[in-house]
């Protein structure tokens, strides 16, 4: 009896297209040779169990759930996309020098270099430079994840490739004024809590914070626009203290520039 358990459940394995009805007959041919034995109750089992994973399996299952796996999967995935995509990228060296994405962005750093290298004094009124860089300045956006170190250079494409820059000749949180902070939103560095690349989903009212100078300062958003790269009105010092956020919009270009505006609300 056992021999035949054995043959078929090796006729069961090899056949690709076992049609169920057939293989039911089948079954019950054994069991009836086989009678009311403890081989032939391990063969039902068995079979219960087969049949069940193979409905399962089914093309009618198969047609619903390959449609929701996909769904998931994309669901799940895309917040990941861009990162996946700049992975694959670094890992082919980061694309030639004709990608228009990359000149986008070299033009946006350019930009940015140009307005504090040139004498803007006669056109902008600008804070006083400081010298005595606070290296623990941090800047925290809890709806968008950014959390990170506030770099201080007058290199544009070194700092903005660590993280969030402070525009040179700007003001700072303790001495009121305009104090301007500009991040990538993509390409030199992966989606992360580094890049302003969810700044487009701050509205009014949202909050954030700085650390500087051993303090912590607390911002509520009350203005956003999109202006032309060559807008330099937003670096402009101010009597009240602000923080001008700035970022390249739409996504993946350098086209204009999204400016996010937070004013003070409170120091601790």
């Amino acid at each position: 009896m056992r021999e035949l358990v054995k043959k078929f459940k090796r006729a069961w394995a090899q056949s690709k297209t076992a049609n169920l009805a057939i293989e039911f007959e089948q079954l019950l041919f054994l069991v009836a040779t086989l009678k009311k034995s403890a081989a032939a109750n391990q063969l039902l089992g068995w079979y219960r169990k087969k049949r069940s994973a193979q409905k399962l399996l089914s093309p009618i299952s198969w047609r619903v759930v390959v449609p929701a796996a996909v769904v998931i999967f994309v669901l799940l995935a895309y917040p990941l996309l861009p990162r996946i995509i700049y992975s694959a990228e670094q890992s082919l060296g980061q694309g030639n020098s004709n990608d228009s994405e990359l000149r986008a962005l070299d033009e946006f750093e350019t930009q940015l270099e140009t307005l504090v290298t040139a004498d803007s004094s006669a056109r902008l009124p600008i804070a006083e430079q400081r010298t005595d860089i606070d290296l623990s300045a941090k800047i925290t956006i809890n709806k968008i994840g950014v959390d990170t170190q506030i770099i201080e250079s007058t290199n544009a494409h070194a700092a903005l490739n660590q993280g969030v820059w402070r525009i040179p000749f700007t003001s700072t949180p303790d001495r009121g004024g305009n104090t301007v902070l500009t991040a990538h939103r993509y390409k030199f560095l992966p989606p992360s809590n580094k890049t302003f690349y969810l700044l487009d989903k701050l509205v009014e009212d949202d909050t954030f914070s700085i650390q500087w100078a051993g303090k912590t300062f607390f911002y509520r958003v009350s203005s956003r626009n999109v202006v032309e790269p060559d807008e330099v009105s937003v670096l402009v010092n101010t009597e009240k203290p602000i923080v001008t956020l700035i970022t390249c919009t739409p996504l993946f270009s350098s086209k204009q520039r999204l400016v996010v505006v937070g004013e003070l609300i409170r120091v601790e």
